[in-house]
């Protein structure tokens, strides 16, 4: 079903990649959004996130839904589309680098 979630909250389409803390705060570095953080405080968020895959095509955000997460693409394109409230959606935003999937980085 679009949108099962897990009790954490993440969907459950997700796929949790093991990396450790050092690993992801390498990947933060690398996002502009972290640009002036220092790496001590990179790597403090670092401790408190996970990263997840998710194939082409999953939902991971419904809009008017609760989300106790954050997102962040690493890698790949997320589109984003807005749904008219007559039963019709379109593509309003595409966001990152062209890919077959995206990673996001959420709680752990």
């Amino acid at each position: 079903m679009a949108g099962s979630r897990s009790s954490t909250g993440i969907p459950e389409a997700l796929t949790l990649i093991d990396t450790g803390p050092s690993e992801l705060a390498g990947l933060l570095a690398g996002n502009a959004m972290f640009d002036g953080f220092s790496e001590s405080e990179i790597e403090t968020l670092a401790a408190y996130m996970r990263a997840y895959r998710a194939e082409k095509d999953t939902v991971v955000f419904i809009e008017g839904a609760h989300a106790g997460f954050m997102g962040i693409v690493i890698e790949g394109r997320l589109n984003v589309f807005k749904d008219s409230g007559r039963g019709a959606t379109r593509a309003i935003r595409l966001c990152a680098s062209t890919g077959r999937s995206a990673t996001f980085i959420g709680p752990p």
